[in-house]
């Protein structure tokens, strides 16, 4: 019988230690990238979750209404409260664009064509868009795909109609109901 080489059977011993070391920390690695992802989600889902909150409120459901259909009546304390808000928007936007870079989102750009004419279709959120977007440091990506947003006129119309179609059909059932 052959004498055991320790030298070697010590080497083999190392090298799939190695290599096992190297796998837990492969995976911790993607574990860690999968809670950034998640957490950058998140964050995303946190400031809709804030502006929808402030459409809620119903005098400031008002303004937006009224920055709709009359903004030249809006007073310079709600178009401060209305510049806050689509602050927020654009920054939504822009955070969303960024995790779309980095591969945590799997689209960006259909979002925003869809949902652009919501906010920055008619009156004051135009107005505010069409002033927003002649700062330098906003990127050219996200300024085109604001603007192709805007160029669907039906989605444009859409979102400034909304309100009066749902009060339309509010109104209308209620009158149904009251009929009974």
């Amino acid at each position: 019988m052959k004498p055991i080489d320790w030298k070697s059977v010590v080497e083999i011993v190392g090298i799939g230690a190695l290599i096992v070391g190297l796998y837990f920390v492969y995976e911790e690695l993607r574990q860690t990238s999968t809670i950034a992802r998640a957490n950058m989600s998140l964050e995303i889902t946190r400031i809709t979750i804030d502006l929808n909150a402030q459409e809620r409120d119903p005098a400031f459901a008002n303004i937006l209404v009224r920055a709709r259909t009359i903004p030249e009546e809006l007073t310079p304390a709600e178009r401060v409260q209305l510049n806050a808000y689509y602050s927020d928007v654009i920054e939504a936007y822009i955070r969303e664009g960024y995790n779309f870079s980095l591969g945590v989102f799997p689209e960006w750009t259909s979002k925003i064509r869809r949902t652009a004419p919501m906010y920055f279709g008619s009156g004051y959120g135009r107005a505010y868009w069409n002033v927003f977007r002649t700062q330098p440091d906003v990127p050219s990506m996200f300024i085109d795909e604001v603007d192709r947003g805007l160029e669907n006129l039906e989605l444009v119309n859409y979102w400034r109609d909304f309100d009066n179609r749902i009060c339309l059909l509010y109104t209308s059932d209620a009158a149904d109901d009251s009929a009974l």
